[in-house]
């Protein structure tokens, strides 16, 4: 999600936007990594990914683009499903791959 929304902040040509997006989308992502491990049991595996969904909706939908205009508009297009699949498949596994290590280490 940090990929694509800095890459929608960078096409709407809002650099500041898309540098903090990256920072900001840094710092939460090495966050996850560190107080994961310390939530309770309890709490669903579901939900930190649910929280990070919604901010980055709220992001989207405060920030940037809604539907309606990028489909008026002759500048902007949506970005293509297989587009955000092929990108989301490698990040996915990197991050598998990132959170194991971390496991194997503590």
């Amino acid at each position: 999600m940090t990929y694509f929304l800095w890459d929608n902040f960078r096409t709407l040509d809002k650099v500041p936007a898309a540098r903090n997006t990256l920072a900001f989308g840094f710092l939460f992502i090495v966050a996850l990594l560190v107080f994961t491990p310390m939530l309770p049991g309890e709490l669903p595996a579901i939900a930190v990914q649910f929280i990070y969904s919604l901010v980055a909706l709220q992001m989207a939908v405060t920030w940037q683009l809604r539907k309606d205009a990028i489909t008026h508009s002759i500048r902007y297009c949506f970005q293509s499903n297989w587009r955000v699949l092929l990108f989301c498949i490698p990040f996915y596994f990197t991050w598998l791959g990132v959170c194991l290590l971390a496991a194997k280490i503590s």
